[in-house]
């Protein structure tokens, strides 16, 4: 396995809505890979996996959507989150960071 590096941060969707994401990357990724979490999955669900496609030479980013994890405001109550905000401005965000 090559060394791998990992780089947590912070992305704005569209909306400027504060996305987490982690990038798990080879030294040097000949490939990227865009792991878009299953419904309410934090991101460290895909650790393994993308610590295992990094190791093969890729850079791998997850991320939590709006209202999960480290993407979760700190009150819900009142939250305006909608599922379509999912697709519609975090997956394209994640994809600019990558």
């Amino acid at each position: 396995m090559t060394d791998l590096v990992t780089r947590d941060f912070t992305a704005p969707a569209a909306d400027g809505y504060p996305l987490s994401m982690r990038l798990v990357s080879a030294a040097q990724p000949r490939i990227a890979v865009l792991v878009s979490s299953g419904t309410g999955f934090p991101k460290g669900f895909y650790e393994r996996f993308a610590r295992y496609l990094a190791g093969r030479g890729a850079a791998v980013l997850t991320y939590d959507f709006r209202g999960i994890a480290g993407s979760r405001p700190d009150d819900l109550k009142g939250s305006t989150i909608d599922y379509p905000d999912w697709g519609r401005l975090d997956m394209p965000a994640a994809l600019d960071a990558l």
